[in-house]
């Protein structure tokens, strides 16, 4: 392989990887309920009809553009971090089955929006309401 077509090869990667304010409940949600239906089968198929289902849920918990809580962290002053949502991502689909997902997505997830200058009562406003 040349360097040329690998070079066009790990741009492609990158791209695919690229975890944005707007596409990042979809990819975080999608790498949590592959790992949860592969590790809590029974839990997983008590909760979910369908891995879609899981999918559609998880997008909301973790937000996105579309959703209340990423524009009420917006509206608050948050900042979307790309490099946090990227650690969350890498925390969960590094997670194993023996490990705990809702630490990892309490822990490395929970700075998805850097809100160190944001309004501390929006702020809670957003996770109360």
């Amino acid at each position: 392989m040349n360097t040329r077509t690998l070079g066009i090869i790990v741009i492609g990667l990158m791209g695919a990887s690229c975890i944005t304010e707007g596409n990042y409940g979809t990819k975080l949600g999608a790498t949590f309920c592959e790992r949860y239906e592969e590790c809590e089968p029974d839990e997983f198929e008590m909760e979910y009809d369908s891995l879609a289902a899981c999918k559609d849920e998880a997008r909301e918990l973790f937000g996105d553009t579309d959703s209340d809580y990423s524009d009420c962290l917006n509206d608050a002053g948050c900042k979307f971090d790309g490099a946090a949502a990227r650690a969350c991502r890498k925390s969960i689909d590094d997670a194993t089955c023996d490990d705990d997902l809702g630490s990892a997505i309490l822990g490395d997830c929970a700075q998805i929006y850097d809100c160190g200058d944001a309004d501390a009562a929006a702020v809670t406003a957003c996770f109360t309401s």
